[in-house]
């Protein structure tokens, strides 16, 4: 019986940390289902879990068209987002938490304070620069009209996005995005935008996580916000939850 081997090669350099996590979790998940050895390139997860280093890729194989896997098949490179709904459907949150344990040294510098906290979490960056028409970009108002259908208090709420972001000096370039990550997940309460990287964070959240409904909606909208950590990114990727 020859080798059986899945790849994700995409895996680090398709997509920021949001997109990984959703490519690394799929492509593991995939390797275990058919029995075969999952290789993968470093990433920046190993960085921030444990045991999320896999063996490298240790030869090339056949890259899978965009989000199309031949399911069953091993001795493929899976390539894409992963984010629909027949891609995670095997994927409980128990084994998901299983896989992606925070390095004790995150825990530790990044513990929860005992202030209240209300983070609202906006989206724009290329959203706004390149994919308006692809992608809802939630306005201000709407996090405010949530606070106050959800009688939360508008004037605790802190605003985070990428535009916003603080550099750390004692963190890697590419970990700068951690503070926020980890105020998202220790937030009492957690607006999310329509993001990976929100998304992931609500996952983690052990608190209070309202979502978007962006629905059939691109550009700058008014949306209603749900309680619960579900998500339709775009008008084309069907709904799914993570909680």
């Amino acid at each position: 019986m020859g080798k059986r081997i899945v790849q994700c090669t995409c895996l680090g350099s398709f997509g920021r940390f949001g997109n990984q996590l959703f490519q690394y979790v799929f492509a593991r998940d995939y390797a275990e289902t058919y029995n075969a050895t999952l290789e993968i390139p470093e990433w920046i997860g190993e960085k921030i879990f444990k045991n999320v280093s896999h063996q490298r890729p240790s030869c090339r194989l056949l890259l899978t068209d965009k989000d199309r896997i031949p399911w069953g098949d091993v001795n493929i490179d899976l390539w894409g987002y992963f984010q629909k709904k027949e891609f995670i459907n095997n994927l409980s949150a128990k084994k998901i938490r299983r896989w992606l344990q925070f390095k004790d040294e995150w825990l530790e510098r990044f513990k929860k304070k005992d202030a209240y906290s209300l983070i609202a979490h906006l989206r724009r960056g290329d959203y706004v620069t390149k994919y308006s028409n692809n992608f809802c970009i939630v306005t201000k108002e709407s996090y405010i009209n949530a606070c106050r259908k959800y009688s939360l208090p508008v004037e605790k709420i802190t605003w985070l996005s990428e535009e916003t972001q603080k550099f750390t000096p004692e963190l890697d370039n590419d970990l700068q995005f951690l503070p926020d990550f980890f105020s998202m997940i220790n937030a009492d309460v957690l607006l999310r935008s329509n993001s990976t990287f929100s998304l992931w964070a609500g996952f983690f959240n052990k608190n209070k996580v309202y979502s978007p409904l962006v629905k059939d909606k691109v550009g700058f909208s008014d949306v209603e916000f749900v309680e619960g950590n579900a998500s339709a990114l775009t008008p084309r990727t069907a709904e799914f939850i993570l909680n």
